[in-house]
């Protein structure tokens, strides 16, 4: 666990894999090369380059009762870990800034990051109606709950746009347009947040829960990939 951001994550992992080679790899060829690939993979999801996906990767051989039958737990988890770092979070900015690019094209009033759509004080703002109570409903629910979507919080944007000034038939246009938009530049981008909501809550959970749920984890992962055709 670090803060700064994930070129912190880097340094720190720059660190530990030049101390792990003793003394074959500097921290900077180490850091280099992680931002390389970090780019390439950046620069793969902007292209329609296949590449590997965790299809080549996932073993679903738990055994946790011979001598190092553990290995594989981890292996599972460096693997989610990977997906996250140099695919899953460029998809999820790529998600992200399409939708609070969306919200100041628009001039919603109040609302102009994903993470205001998590604020429950500026929801209060909005219509009392029936939208507006289940969105505050689904707030309630733990991002790693296997109910949670995040597709399901988007309606709440035709209150929005009805709240910046717009009609209600406008607001039901703008929604559908933000969804359009969402679709066609990241696949399944609901599963990818809410596998990016999962790996960040790793630290405050137990370990048997995160192992029990790697598998389902990874499986998202592989679906998300394999599913687009990569």
């Amino acid at each position: 666990m670090v803060s700064g951001g994930i070129n912190e994550v880097f340094v720190k992992l720059s660190q530990q894999i030049a101390k792990g080679s003793q003394g074959k790899l500097s921290e900077k060829m180490a850091y280099d090369t992680l931002m390389n690939c970090s780019k390439f993979y950046k620069k793969v999801f902007d292209s329609d380059i296949n590449f590997p996906n965790v299809l080549h990767l996932y073993t679903d051989a738990w055994d946790v009762e011979t001598e190092g039958g553990l290995n594989v737990i981890f292996k599972s988890f460096y693997i989610l870990q990977g997906y996250m770092l140099f695919i899953g979070r460029h998809a999820l900015q790529c998600n992200q800034d399409i939708i609070e690019g969306f919200f100041k094209e628009k001039g919603y009033r109040h609302f102009a990051t994903e993470q205001h759509l998590l604020e429950e004080k500026r929801i209060k703002l909005l219509a009392k109606n029936t939208l507006t109570q289940n969105h505050m409903k689904l707030l309630t629910v733990d991002p790693i709950d296997p109910q949670f979507d995040f597709a399901q919080l988007l309606p709440i944007v035709q209150n929005i746009a009805v709240y910046s000034g717009y009609s209600e038939l406008e607001g039901t246009r703008q929604y559908n347009e933000l969804i359009h938009r969402l679709n066609d530049a990241v696949y399944n981008w609901s599963e990818v947040t809410k596998l990016n909501y999962n790996f960040v809550n790793f630290p405050g959970r137990n370990g048997f829960k995160n192992s029990d749920d790697l598998i389902h984890l990874i499986g998202m992962a592989h679906r998300i990939e394999f599913e687009r055709g990569w």
